[in-house]
């Protein structure tokens, strides 16, 4: 597939990293790329659908967790966990305002050093400095034949992101 489409949806994942922050009212910004052998923790989530398959790594600093946690508790895996959820959830629904459905799993939380993924070991992350500390995102694809990526529409929602629904 073109590359157009990896750097598009590329775009899109690191628009809807830097929204998510700022509906936290956390600022943040594009960085340089975290070193290679840098410890944090990680979130691991894939998405599937009819024409495109991937998964979204999270990697995160101390002080980026603890930056962007409303309660302020620190770094946790259940904060990863939750940003890594947010992210590609909102990442889910920029695609799907462009025409591609994709259901999401769980996150998976893990502690890594020298995080490269395998097996496309050419895929960059995007780094985004948050609180002094970094995030940093890798997204990759696979698409089927007939993948199209169309224009972004405007959808009536159920709701935005963020917003609490009981039943």
């Amino acid at each position: 597939m073109s590359t157009i489409h990896d750097d598009l949806c590329r775009a899109l994942l690191t628009v809807s990293a830097h929204e998510l922050f700022a509906a936290y009212n956390v600022p943040s910004a594009d960085a340089e790329p975290v070193p290679a052998d840098a410890t944090g923790l990680c979130g691991v989530l894939g998405f599937t659908g009819g024409t495109l398959s991937g998964s979204v790594v999270i990697t995160a600093t101390d002080a980026a967790l603890v930056a962007s946690n409303p309660l302020g508790d620190g770094p946790s895996r259940d904060w990863i966990a939750e940003l890594t959820n947010q992210v590609v959830g909102r990442f889910k629904n920029a695609l799907l305002r462009r025409g591609v459905d994709v259901g999401m799993s769980v996150p998976v939380v893990l502690r890594a050093v020298r995080l490269v993924p395998v097996p496309n070991r050419s895929i960059q992350p995007v780094s985004i400095e948050v609180g002094g500390g970094l995030f940093c995102l890798w997204l990759d694809l696979e698409y089927a034949a007939t993948f199209v990526l169309g224009e972004a529409v405007t959808m009536e929602a159920a709701g935005s992101e963020g917003d609490t629904f009981l039943f």
